[in-house]
C-alpha cells in the first residue's frame, strides 16, 4: 500500500508488484457541493491550515514578501490567515513581526474545518524548494489536501514540481500552481485570482468532484475491505519490473 501516486511507483520499481494508492480520505457527504461564486470583497482573506517546518519558512516568507508588496499597490487589502498548532505558533511568530497583515489562529478541530475553510477567499499550500523539503514531500500526500478540495474555495500551491502535492494538482488541475521559485510568478498568481476570481470556478468544482470521487471515506473503505479479503484469500496482484518501468 502506498499514500501517493509516485510512493506507489517507486515501491512496484523496488519490490517488483504493483502497489495500490489509499490516499487521505474523508466523508465527502459533511462536504456540500460548493455553490458560492466567487465575489471579492475589497478585504480579501489567505488562509494557510497545517504543519510549517523549518523547509517550508523561505515559501512562507515569500508568500508574506509578496503581499506586503500587493497591499501597498493594489485597491484590496490582503490577509493572510496562519491556522497553526501551539508548537508550529511559537517556531513562526518570529518570522512574522511587524507583518501586520499577518495572523496566526489557533488551528481548528475537524469539526470546525469545513466552516473555517469555506468562508476563506483563497486557500495556500506551500513547500520548500530545497533539498529537504523536496526529499520529505516527494512521496508524500498532505493531509491538508482533501479538506483544501471539498471547501469550495479557490486553491494556490507554491511549490516544486517534484514533489507529490504540485504533481497531483497540476494532473487534476484543480489548483493554481507555482511550481518555481518565484515572487514574481506568486505574486502574478495572487494578483490575478484577485482581479478574476470567477475564472477559478470551475477550478473550485473540478477540486471537489475530484476529491468526492477519489477520497471519499465509504467507498475507499470498500476497496480496503475488498483488498485485504484478496489478501487474506491470498490472491497476489504481482506485475514485472518491466510494465511498472513503463508508468
Amino acid at each position: 500500500l502506498a499514500i501517493s501516486d509516485a510512493m506507489a511507483i517507486a515501491y512496484g520499481r523496488r519490490f517488483g508488484c504493483s502497489v495500490d494508492v489509499f490516499r487521505g480520505a474523508i466523508d465527502a457527504s459533511e462536504w456540500p457541493k460548493p455553490k458560492r461564486k466567487l465575489l471579492l470583497n475589497k478585504r480579501v482573506t489567505i488562509g494557510y491550515v497545517g504543519s510549517i517546518e523549518k523547509s517550508q519558512i523561505q515559501s512562507l516568507i515569500d508568500l508574506m514578501d509578496v503581499v506586503e508588496d500587493l497591499n501597498k499597490t493594489l485597491t484590496y487589502q490582503i490577509e493572510v490567515i496562519l491556522y497553526l498548532t501551539k508548537s508550529y505558533n511559537e517556531s513562526v511568530r518570529q518570522y512574522i513581526i511587524n507583518r501586520q497583515f499577518v495572523s496566526i489562529v489557533d488551528h481548528p478541530s475537524f469539526l470546525e474545518l469545513s466552516q473555517v475553510l469555506g468562508k476563506l477567499d483563497l486557500l495556500v499550500s506551500f513547500y520548500g524548494f530545497g533539498l529537504d523539503s523536496i526529499n520529505y514531500y516527494k512521496y508524500s500526500f498532505a493531509t491538508k489536501i482533501v479538506p483544501y478540495m471539498l471547501s469550495g474555495t479557490p486553491i494556490l500551491i507554491y511549490g516544486p514540481p517534484e514533489i507529490e502535492p504540485v504533481n497531483y494538482a497540476r494532473e487534476g488541475r484543480w489548483s493554481i500552481l507555482v511550481d518555481r521559485r518565484s515572487k514574481r510568478l506568486l505574486g502574478t498568481a495572487i494578483q490575478d485570482f484577485i482581479h478574476y476570481p470567477e475564472a477559478k470556478q470551475s477550478m473550485v468544482l473540478r477540486a471537489w468532484e475530484s476529491a468526492v470521487k477519489n477520497h471519499d471515506l465509504k467507498s475507499n473503505a470498500l476497496r480496503f475491505q475488498s483488498f485485504m479479503v484478496d489478501v487474506v484469500l491470498n490472491k497476489p496482484n504481482h506485475v514485472s519490473k518491466d510494465k511498472l518501468n513503463d508508468k
